[in-house]
């Protein structure tokens, strides 16, 4: 598109419907990944927020199985503690679980140029 504008003719059509189709493309790319993005962002907090839920159920079934005497062991704060704060980390993991997968696979092919790199030849030996 630069081209087309860095050397513009206007009885070039040929370059302006490729300039055009360009356009059209790019227009159709960013609409679809602001789609995309927020249906992902909207699945990925749902899913936490029932993680969090599910994990909610388990505290407070495990705090009403508890015996008296472990009861009072266990304090008001630590039980409010684990409701509010430690169960949020699940909504933050959700969120960033897709982007430690792609490091993964993203850094692969630096790691085997690493190695290919660093791989000892029949002369060091």
């Amino acid at each position: 598109m630069i081209i087309y504008f860095e050397n513009y003719d206007p009885e070039d059509m040929v370059a302006l419907y490729e300039t055009l189709g360009y356009a059209a493309g790019l227009s159709v790319c960013s609409i679809g990944l602001a789609l995309l993005h927020h249906l992902y962002f909207y699945h990925v907090q749902r899913t936490g927020m029932k993680i969090r839920v599910a994990m909610c159920h388990m505290i407070y079934n495990k705090a009403l199985c508890l015996s008296s005497s472990a009861m009072g062991k266990t304090t008001t704060g630590q039980i409010v503690n684990l409701l509010s704060n430690d169960v949020n980390k699940f909504d933050d993991v959700s969120e960033s679980e897709i982007f430690q997968r792609a490091e993964g696979l993203l850094s692969f092919p630096a790691k085997v140029k690493v190695l290919q790199h660093c791989r000892p030849t029949d002369s060091d030996v």
